[in-house]
């Protein structure tokens, strides 16, 4: 299904990042099923991401042949991908 929510419509595959004292008003007009990841921004954290990852490509992975990545989000803390 498709996520909405006041910042747009997001098909299957897409990453949305919301950082602490983010705000938005979540919801599906057909239904859809989401992975909601908690407490791993640092508190200070304000980098919102959005993402339609079926646009993207991916690269091989250095060490595991026939893996491959497609990197979403990387800072300090927090380094998120995923996983072909």
């Amino acid at each position: 299904g498709v996520f909405q929510d006041e910042h747009g419509d997001f098909p299957q595959g897409s990453y949305i990042r919301n950082p602490p004292q983010s705000k938005h008003k979540p919801g599906s007009d057909e239904g859809c099923i989401i992975f909601v990841k908690l407490w791993q921004f640092q508190p200070q954290d304000r980098t919102h991401v959005r993402l339609q990852t079926q646009h993207m490509g991916s690269v091989q992975h250095d060490t595991f042949k026939g893996l491959a990545i497609t990197p979403l989000y990387k800072d300090d803390f927090e380094d998120v991908s995923l996983l072909h």
